[in-house]
């Protein structure tokens, strides 16, 4: 039986059905699917709850039942988790300084913690009893824009940032690697844990070759050799398993890696020591500079000083380099983010991080620039060069019901089979989602793997979809509200005053900038005259050709339409189709079918047409002269009705009221038309009185009068 609760108390002891099931996926869904008969009708409200594997599950959608008959009714619902707790809360951007909300279009700089308190503090608004777990070290702070996302979006989205997991357990969130007991082992046999095991390669292609570049950032290729930054002794390529796979060649760039100032102890250059205000200009210090910046300017660039921390954190300020003071002077700008800075709060500070661009480094901090990178690539080759597979069983419960051992997502197993792994080996893999029986929870279905991707989560008011990415994706969070990717071409080719990008819930705007694709993630609608890096992530996977995969090219043709000018165009050039502003353009005709019932706009002629379903012109619409007017066009209205071997015709004109008819061979009309001296006279009445009771209401000509029959 399962308790159903209200306010803490018992409202109905159910028995679910053995199709009942609990889903869980490893940074996605976690939902209980109950099924249940009951011989009368219950009260079932939103945010009444059971409890199910430690964990209280709510109704947060109004249940419908089936009734089968008088007796008999059926109930088939979900309840949630409590992580869907962070999706009834809005992700809001405030600041502890005072200055209070923020648009959630500014970019937010901090820390994976920093980033993931904010979060909890948003949640806070509405469930005030959650709180930040464990979080482990990932490195320097990141930009991030959250645009119009509820906290469970964001939490996703930082994962992907930092490129880490994120799970929840007793009303806390934690960021790392999960782990969970000792690693379970996997294997099939009797007596084992598995009763079946089957083996899917997963999506990617290996590759065993890399193309190895890092950032063109404060790189002088007059004197590298070389526009971007290359792997030490200028090597461009890494390898590995070309003697199992052969040689297959991609690419990887690491837009992040440059020569730059790291801060990690006290004593590094790279944090202010000191910051002032004079003359309306404000400058900031750094003691232990262990370099003259002055001599290492690049030509016709101005230094930028890009703060990591503070007031200013994740702002990059064009600045001029005092050799006399040894400061820098920040030059006040909007840079693309709606208020001029430094300014009002948005000020330097003692203790703040930074790093500065459009500068030639030294080639120590070169030297450091190209070890990173080949950290990085050697990390990058050892997860492309392999296969990525995914293991599928079902576990032997009675197995795990013996050991009374618990299988959770996340947890760690070693996956044991002479055939499908190898003779005496092993594959150390995690669990990544499971489908447990209510009734019985040993009876368990788990999918194993080596990629612990991050699981999109829907709406709750709709299906959920298990769709399923790459942690390092950046496509939006949900298929369904995805916006509309935009690619203006290459940005430099812009005209600066088009240079007005879009970041909302419809559309995001896509540019390449030296070889590589950003997506926009600045403020919507706002002008960006100059590149301000700040303002825009990196877009696609760089294994992949993003511009032939992901992005319609400018000039791409598909079945004669073509990407260009920002709107699609027929490759003619009749017509186009203008998504901004809702223009459409068909010169030619137009046929809303090739034949039967059916509208024709026929631009060339004129003239709009229905059909009926013999193909039969009922109505038409269109500049005729037929009537005798020489030079002039005047528009027609043609109403038609068709009876066997007779059709019957009323045209309507500014000069003419008519009513025709055509029967067999024979032509007959009657009308009302003005000539060209603004006479008005009435043409075509017959000169035969009708037929005695059969004329009423008829009108004939009889010699200089005209006559209506009663």
């Amino acid at each position: 039986m399962m308790e159903v609760l209200r306010n803490d108390t018992v409202i109905y002891d159910l028995h679910p059905e053995d199709d009942s099931t609990q889903r869980v996926v490893h940074m996605g869904e976690d939902i209980l699917n109950l099924t249940f008969k009951v011989p009368f009708s219950i009260d079932l409200r939103v945010g009444d709850y059971v409890y199910f594997d430690d964990k209280k599950y709510k109704l947060k959608a109004p249940v419908n039942p089936k009734k089968i008959s008088r007796i008999h009714f059926e109930y088939s619902l979900q309840l949630f988790s409590p992580q869907y707790d962070f999706q009834d809360a809005l992700f809001i951007l405030s600041d502890s300084t005072g200055v209070g909300e923020l648009t959630d279009t500014l970019p937010l700089f901090g820390t994976l913690t920093f980033h993931a308190e904010q979060i909890i503090r948003s949640v806070h608004e509405v469930h005030p009893g959650w709180e930040l777990g464990d979080v482990e070290d990932f490195g320097a702070g990141k930009n991030i824009v959250y645009n119009e996302l509820d906290c469970l979006e964001a939490v996703q989205k930082l994962a992907e940032e930092f490129g880490c997991e994120y799970w929840f357990a007793d009303n806390r969130l934690y960021f790392g690697k999960r782990s969970e007991g000792d690693p379970l082992v996997f294997k099939y046999g009797k007596g084992n844990s598995l009763y079946d095991l089957s083996r899917t390669n997963q999506d990617g292609r290996i590759v065993t070759k890399l193309l190895i570049s890092g950032s063109s950032r404060n790189i002088d290729s007059a004197t590298y050799g070389s526009s971007v930054l290359r792997l030490p002794g200028g090597e461009k390529y890494i390898d590995k398993n070309i003697d199992k796979y052969g040689v297959v060649m991609g690419r990887q760039n690491f837009p992040d890696i440059y020569p730059r100032l790291i801060y990690k102890n006290p004593g590094d250059p790279g944090s202010i020591t000191s910051a002032r205000f004079a003359n309306g200009i404000y400058y900031i210090k750094d003691e232990n500079m262990n370099f003259n910046p002055g001599e290492y300017l690049l030509p016709g660039l101005s230094i930028k000083v890009v703060f990591q921390t503070g007031q200013l954190g994740g702002v990059k300020v064009d600045a001029n380099w005092n050799n006399t003071t040894q400061e820098f002077e920040l030059i006040r700008g909007n840079y693309g983010l709606g208020i001029d800075v430094p300014g009002s709060v948005f000020v330097p500070a003692e203790g703040d991080l930074y790093m500065l661009e459009d500068i030639r480094m030294p080639d120590s901090y070169i030297l450091d620039a190209e070890k990173e990178l080949l950290q990085k690539a050697n990390e990058t080759i050892e997860q492309v060069s392999e296969q990525k597979v995914s293991y599928k069983g079902t576990l032997n419960y009675l197995y795990f019901k013996y050991l009374n051992d618990k299988v959770n997502v996340g947890r760690a197993v070693l996956v044991e089979d002479d055939d499908i792994v190898g003779k005496g080996e092993s594959i150390p893999l995690r669990i990544q989602a499971l489908t447990r029986n209510v009734n019985d929870p040993f009876k368990i279905d788990v999918e194993i793997s080596d990629t612990m991707y991050i699981g999109r989560l829907d709406k709750i008011e709709t299906s959920i979809q298990e769709v399923k990415e790459e942690i390092v994706t950046t496509r939006p969070l949900n298929g369904d509200r995805g916006a509309a990717i935009v690619y203006r071409g290459i940005y430099d080719e812009i005209d600066t005053n088009e240079r007005v990008f879009y970041n909302n819930r419809n559309r995001r705007d896509i540019v390449k900038y030296e070889d590589i694709y950003y997506i926009y993630r600045g403020a919507d609608n706002a002008p960006n005259p100059v590149w301000i890096e700040n303002n825009w992530e990196k877009f696609g996977d760089q294994f992949q050709a993003v511009a032939t995969e992901l992005l319609l090219a400018e000039n791409a043709n598909i079945a004669g339409w073509i990407f260009r000018n920002e709107r699609l165009e027929s490759q003619s050039g009749g017509a186009f189709m203008d998504g901004r502003t809702g223009e459409v353009s068909i010169k030619g005709k137009f046929e809303t079918a090739a034949a039967g019932r059916r509208v024709v706009i026929d631009n060339e002629n004129g003239e709009i047409m229905i059909y009926n379903k013999y193909d039969e012109n009922v109505l038409s619409i269109t500049f005729d002269n037929e009537i005798g007017m020489v030079g002039n066009e005047f528009s027609q209205i043609n109403m038609v009705t068709h009876n066997g071997n007779a059709t019957f015709k009323v045209k309507i004109s500014p000069l003419m009221i008519g009513l025709y008819s055509v029967i067999g061979n024979g032509n007959g009309d009657i009308a009302f038309q003005a000539d060209a001296t603004g006479t008005v006279r009435m043409t075509g009445l017959p000169t035969v009185r009708p037929q005695a009771g059969v004329g009423a209401g008829v009108l004939w000509r009889d010699g200089e009068n005209i006559k209506i029959g009663v």
